[in-house]
């Protein structure tokens, strides 16, 4: 329906777009696994190109709008934005909703020799860590970083079988892995390139 997903206050100045930190939702590709990723305080930073006219559709296709969607002729707008740098905290619930890359699964050249399978997450590799051929460690084990409160600590727990989360403690107590997973967050950073974008 032409509905952001998430709305952010923005300011340009000196032809940068600078963001005021907000919860933002954003659909990536990690590894080849499409990621929906929940991210809080973040801020987006990024150069603003020069004002132009929107193209028009020569065959009904992109690049370009169609004279049905009756822009007005003399708007402008800035086509692109480039050096864009993304930058906020990921929830680990994110993390636990997307799948290990299949490069990283038992039975792949490349596996983890930590055994991970189609059943295991994002979230269970950074808690798990991930070696190749038992020697080159290409992922160390990692706790997050972060938390919704911003004073909070988490520490996972997987399990040795599975090695799946399957517990947590907050603040060194034992807590809901719901909670903990709703909660805890890691630093993430990203960058990006935008084209033109024209709400109507």
């Amino acid at each position: 329906m032409r509905i952001a997903t998430s709305q952010v206050t923005a300011h340009i100045s000196a032809k940068v777009l600078t963001t005021d930190p907000a919860e933002v939702v954003i659909m990536i590709s990690l590894a080849g696994v499409p990621a929906t990723l929940d991210m809080l305080n973040t801020k987006i930073i990024g150069n603003i190109g020069a004002a132009s006219k929107p193209t028009i559709s020569a065959n009904g296709g992109t690049p370009g709008h169609l004279p049905a969607e009756h822009l007005d002729p003399n708007l402008t707008s800035f086509a692109a934005v480039t050096n864009g740098k993304l930058c906020g905290d990921v929830t680990a619930q994110s993390l636990a909703n997307v799948p290990v890359p299949t490069a990283l699964q038992s039975g792949q050249l490349t596996a983890c020799s930590q055994g991970y399978t189609a059943s295991n997450s994002l979230l269970d590799v950074l808690i798990g860590g991930c070696t190749v051929f038992f020697t080159t460690q290409i992922k160390s084990m990692s706790q997050p970083d972060g938390s919704r409160s911003g004073s909070d600590t988490f520490t996972f727990s997987a399990s040795s079988s599975t090695k799946q989360v399957n517990a947590c403690k907050k603040n060194n107590v034992t807590a809901n892995l719901t909670d903990c997973l709703r909660d805890a967050t890691y630093s993430g950073f990203f960058t990006f390139t935008s084209d033109r974008t024209i709400a109507k």
